[in-house]
């Protein structure tokens, strides 16, 4: 690539940063220095709602980023608002960049959750009944202003990358342990996407493994692709799948499925969590049994899938899901 091609920031970041270049340490001076973070509890790991997922996987340890794939109508969004909000229940700071849709939007999905009325979703329906809705409001105004404070919205205005990251860096600074981007898919594009894309990826994992935050990408798959679920179909650069620690893949079939889990459970599912690459983990290469629950929009997992059964009558097995 001719030198000239580089836009001016990337030069600027490269020059800046060996400028800054702190005086070599050896291998033991740096072991130490992690170990002492960790044993201060600078370094901790935020669990998630989902304990086979903490187990197995071990997402959002600090320093990490996290990528999280799926196409239109997964609920990729609903999980990544679950995980926030179980975040912001432990008492940690967390911040979530939502760079589609508005905050009204993303708040009545977050009120359906905490209240178990996922009605309030439906305008019809908010509007047939404003008393019991003004009272399901009134019930959790706390906990929804409490999400809505850690909620940024860019309500539908093309947000440069370098924004997003100057908005990552304030606010890993100010001690947030997760930051989120939702997806990252909307960030205003350039005409050289694939060195944006890379300046992104490199800036966040600089803020994270400074501050011992993580960070959590939402993104799409490849427009034209088929079927095929893996990091070669992920949308955007190289480095969106190559240069992350975690990428898992959230798929839904066209109906619910039937799968024997290892241990031999046999249960109903309308979701399957692809772990196409954990660096920390052990489950590289499984699929999760999960469930989005009608009663509160909020996932359930069920276990590691052993084989799927697709034409199974659910009638026909015994069930052993525990709603």
């Amino acid at each position: 690539m001719n030198h000239d091609d580089v836009p001016e920031w990337f030069r600027d970041t490269m020059a800046d940063a060996t400028a800054k270049a702190e005086p070599t340490k050896t291998g033991a001076q740096i072991l130490r220095e992690r170990l002492d973070a960790i044993m201060s509890g600078r370094m901790r790991v935020l669990p998630t709602p989902w304990p086979l997922i903490d187990a197995d996987v071990r997402l959002n340890l600090p320093g990490t980023i996290n990528v999280l794939c799926g196409d239109p109508g997964s609920a990729k969004s609903f999980l990544t608002l679950q995980l926030f909000m179980h975040v912001l229940t432990l008492g940690e700071s967390a911040w979530l960049y939502a760079l589609e849709e508005t905050m009204g939007w993303h708040l009545s999905r977050a009120l359906a959750m905490v209240s178990g009325e996922t009605r309030v979703t439906d305008m019809a329906y908010v509007q047939a009944n404003p008393d019991r809705v003004g009272l399901i409001y009134d019930r959790h105004t706390a906990q929804i202003s409490k999400i809505g404070a850690s909620l940024i919205c860019a309500n539908d205005r093309a947000v440069p990358a370098d924004e997003l990251l100057m908005w990552a860096e304030k606010r890993c600074s100010e001690g947030a342990r997760l930051i989120g981007i939702d997806p990252i898919t909307a960030l205003l594009p350039s005409q050289k996407p694939w060195i944006d894309d890379h300046h992104t990826i490199t800036q966040l994992r600089r803020i994270v493994d400074k501050y011992h935050a993580a960070v959590w990408i939402v993104t799409h798959p490849k427009k034209g692709r088929k079927f095929e679920i893996s990091m070669d179909v992920i949308a955007g650069g190289a480095a969106i799948s190559r240069f992350v620690n975690n990428v898992i893949w959230l798929e839904r079939p066209e109906k619910p499925e039937t799968h024997v889990l290892f241990g031999g459970a046999t249960v109903e599912a309308d979701r399957i969590l692809h772990v196409c690459k954990c660096r920390d983990g052990v489950a590289a290469g499984r699929k999760l049994s999960m469930s989005l629950r009608r009663d509160n929009l909020t996932f359930v997992e069920h276990g590691w899938i052993k084989e799927r059964r697709e034409d199974v009558p659910w009638d026909d097995i015994a069930q052993e899901f525990d709603s």
